[in-house]
């Protein structure tokens, strides 16, 4: 598993138990059991994601369905054009 503290870069490092251990640190008590996901925008620098969301039991009201995830580009030539640091910026 991923520590929370210090985020995730690929997509890959999303899983169940770190976006419920992520969740969790904020005060939520659900466990996830799946996560869907799918491309949206055309970022630049960082690639993004929806994320659909699954729990093991009903949550709790206010529990959110889906949430949206930006991590580090597929792309190794997108993550050389960041210059100036611009790159490093956008994923931090």
């Amino acid at each position: 598993m991923n520590d929370s503290k210090d985020g995730v870069r690929r997509l890959d490092q999303i899983t169940s138990e770190w976006l419920t251990q992520v969740l969790g640190n904020g005060g939520v008590e659900a466990v996830v059991d799946s996560i869907r996901t799918r491309p949206i925008g055309t970022g630049q620098m960082a690639d993004s994601y929806r994320l659909e969301i699954e729990y093991e039991a009903t949550p709790p009201a206010g529990t959110p369905r889906s949430l949206v995830a930006k991590v580090s580009a597929r792309d190794p030539i997108s993550r050389a054009s960041g210059g100036a640091g611009a790159y490093m910026n956008e994923v931090r």
